[in-house]
């Protein structure tokens, strides 16, 4: 008989319960909020339809690109079946908004002023452009963050703690970019569905620690713990684990209060690509080609970011003389 795995600790149970509680709550949560919100006529409908709207889209999208398709009963059934998800997804996702936004437009206007310019179609304001390229750099620091702390950790001697298998898709997920270019294209798509209700289900756990505790600071404390302790695998040192998930908590508040909601999205967009998709330094490589994928959507954010960001000399106002 082969080795059986040890028994979880105490702690680890606890926050797997814990984990399944938060989830609970925020899901919950999302939905009275939502209700209490639509049934008195707060919150952005509107934006919340086109949010929506986007992540079916994007979905989509990824299905499309993701399967092989040929003229059958069963493969109807089974696309009817793949496009049920995304439809669920984006429900989700509208609901999610509805519930947050009249609470951090009251709470924290400030952090949601370049998400909701981006919504009314404003894609050339300075803002969204700033915050564009803010949240890629923060997804490259995230990524990079990962991959020191796996460093550091093993220096140190607490053994090699394989963060993309703890934090990233599962694996089954990080091979499909290996299929082909179509399905490298899908986990674009993907990489963008997935953090935006990350990123929503992070500001819904904010939001409602905000409402119960009622002061700013035990709110952002109780997040701190609550986005650190739950969800600790069996099988790793727990206290590795828990400095890094401390220091990912730290990061999402500080990017949240210090530049808004629209770079934690595009941040946690882009570091799931980095998770998702295989990269190499070798242009020899078979694969070479996803890492020249994500290197070209790096550099549109960038360049969309720096452009849009950048004020417009050709655009200043003429003199009095016509100068």
């Amino acid at each position: 008989m082969g080795a059986q795995a040890p028994p979880a600790s105490l702690l680890v149970r606890a926050s797997n319960v814990a984990l399944a509680g938060i989830i609970i709550g925020i899901l919950t949560g999302g939905v009275l909020l939502a209700r209490r919100n639509v049934r008195v006529g707060k919150g952005d409908r509107k934006g919340a339809i086109r949010l929506a709207a986007f992540v079916l889209a994007a979905s989509w999208l990824a299905v499309l690109l993701e399967g092989h398709f040929v003229a059958s009963l069963v493969m109807t059934s089974r696309v009817v079946g793949s496009l049920a998800f995304p439809l669920l997804v984006s429900v989700v996702v509208g609901v999610f908004y509805l519930a947050l936004e009249p609470y951090v437009r009251r709470f924290w206007p400030r952090m949601i002023v370049s998400w909701v310019r981006l919504l009314d179609g404003r894609v050339r304001d300075p803002l969204v452009g700033r915050d564009a390229l803010v949240g890629l750099l923060v997804g490259t620091a995230g990524r990079l963050l990962d991959q020191l702390f796996q460093l550091v950790s093993a220096r140190l001697g607490a053994g090699a703690v394989l963060l993309d298998r703890i934090a990233g898709p599962p694996l089954m997920v990080q091979l499909v970019g290996l299929r082909g270019i179509r399905s490298s294209l899908a986990g674009v798509a993907g990489s963008v569905v997935v953090p935006l209700l990350i990123s929503l289900a992070v500001l819904m756990l904010l939001m409602l620690c905000r409402v119960i505790l009622r002061k700013q600071w035990l709110a952002i404390a109780a997040f701190l713990v609550l986005m650190t302790v739950p969800g600790l695998p069996s099988d790793v040192d727990v206290v590795p684990l828990l400095v890094w998930s401390a220091l990912g908590a730290l990061l999402n508040v500080i990017v949240l209060f210090r530049f808004g909601f629209l770079p934690l999205v595009v941040g946690w967009s882009f570091h799931m690509m980095l998770l998702s998709i295989p990269m190499t330094t070798d242009p020899s490589a078979w694969y070479a080609g996803r890492t020249l994928l994500v290197i070209v959507v790096a550099g549109v954010i960038a360049a969309y970011g720096i452009r849009t960001a950048l004020p417009n000399r050709s655009a200043a106002p003429i003199g009095p003389a016509g100068e």
